[in-house]
């Protein structure tokens, strides 16, 4: 059906006719990449926040593609056509002027000139193929650098594969190297993501969020910092209606929590009586709970 392969929780997809057409040692390769995947996700422990997922996901790719892919420019990709083969070509090699666009967005970040959930939409749609190109070209250079091994040796950190990929770019002509204050924002975030799962129960407990809306129509979404939160997705999980105005969902979830509601999507974020503020809503318990909240209106206007 399509020219491609993928890992989900339950096995490995691969499209028929490429399998057939591959031959066994391309396959053979084609299979290691899914499974670094794999691997990888479930040593994975890295804050949900739009830069490290941004990282996250070149990185991922990057090293999986020293795997199985040609090195470009590459003259073909069957079944694509030649325009496929040649966005290919130049988004690998745009990779330079694309991490200096990424550090220009971090530093309107760092200067409150746009929100976390702005980076976030902008970052959501940043890398082309899924961050392949990208990411090839970085683990291509620490490669070429001699630094394979310590990239292979730190596989699941995207601070790690940032602090490593400078080394190697340091000093090349025309490689862009991201600047020290990039690597510590990205060091801050993290430390604070493992500080927050150091500190939050093994124990499970029941949450009921019921919340009040000003309209009767609406869908309405939780997203926070867990799984069953949604894991910062803002269209993943939706409460129950309960009447016109109201909606309820009971959660298995740990403590602490942090959350915030929305029509699904970060740009209807909603605005919550009480709270003055764009940060999240935070909650702390030891037991089954129930809290309350009514929305008051959404970032959106609406």
């Amino acid at each position: 059906m399509e020219n491609n392969a993928y890992v989900t929780d339950c096995g490995l997809i691969v499209d028929i006719n490429m399998a057939f057409q591959s031959g066994k040692e391309k396959l053979a390769r084609v299979i290691g990449h899914e499974f670094h995947h794999n691997y990888r996700n479930k040593a994975l422990r890295v804050a949900k926040h739009p830069l490290i997922t941004a990282l996250n996901d070149i990185q991922a790719e990057g090293i999986a593609d020293l795997i199985d892919k040609d090195v470009p420019p590459v003259t073909s990709m069957p079944p694509y056509p030649q325009e496929i083969v040649d966005v290919y070509n130049a988004m690998f090699e745009q990779t330079p002027k694309k991490l200096a666009t990424l550090a220009s967005l971090t530093a309107l970040y760092l200067k409150k000139q746009i929100s976390e959930n702005k980076l976030g939409e902008v970052l959501g749609q940043f890398w082309g193929d899924g961050g392949h190109a990208n990411g090839f070209y970085m683990t291509l250079l620490i490669e070429k650098q001699g630094l394979k091994e310590r990239l292979i040796e730190r596989y699941h950190d995207p601070l790690s594969f940032v602090e490593i990929y400078n080394e190697a770019a340091r000093g090349q002509e025309g490689e862009y190297v991201l600047s020290d204050a990039f690597v510590e924002l990205i060091r801050q975030i993290q430390e604070r993501y493992l500080e927050e799962m150091a500190q939050r129960s093994e124990e499970l407990y029941e949450v009921t969020f019921e919340l009040e809306i000003p309209t009767s129509e609406e869908d309405i979404f939780i997203t926070g910092n867990q799984a069953s939160l949604g894991d910062w997705n803002p269209r993943k999980v939706i409460l129950n209606k309960t009447s016109p105005n109201k909606r309820s969902i009971t959660l298995q979830i740990s403590s602490p929590a942090e959350f915030k509601f929305t029509r699904g999507s970060w740009a209807t974020e909603a605005v919550i009586e009480g709270k003055q503020d764009n940060d999240n809503l935070h909650l702390d318990f030891r037991e089954n709970t129930q809290v309350s909240y009514k929305i008051l209106g959404w970032a959106d206007g609406i």
